[in-house]
């Protein structure tokens, strides 16, 4: 479960593509701070225990850290589209290494 620094409580998912990353993220105990980018729009449907059918507009984002100029993705998920509208954003140009 991803947590907004807000008062949003549940803000989407992130799952960390090391081993490493995926120890820092448990042992952080919902503090860890990272920083995240949004590449693409998606709408998800979940199903819940009473099956009713759950539709969630979404950005899919990457968890990235800056190195010399270059963004390296640390993980990925998704955050709920109300919640990532009410951050500060700003369009960013960036190179995957």
């Amino acid at each position: 479960m991803l947590l907004s620094s807000d008062d949003f409580g549940d803000c989407g998912s992130l799952e960390p593509h090391t081993a490493i990353d995926t120890l820092l993220a448990a042992t952080a105990s919902g503090q860890l701070a990272v920083e995240l980018v949004a590449i693409c729009s998606q709408i998800l449907k979940s199903l819940s225990i009473f099956h009713n059918m759950d539709w969630h507009q979404v950005y899919g984002v990457l968890w990235i850290e800056w190195v010399d100029g270059v963004a390296y993705r640390r993980g990925s998920g998704v955050v709920y589209k109300e919640v990532w509208e009410t951050h500060d954003l700003e369009n960013v140009d960036l190179i995957l290494g």
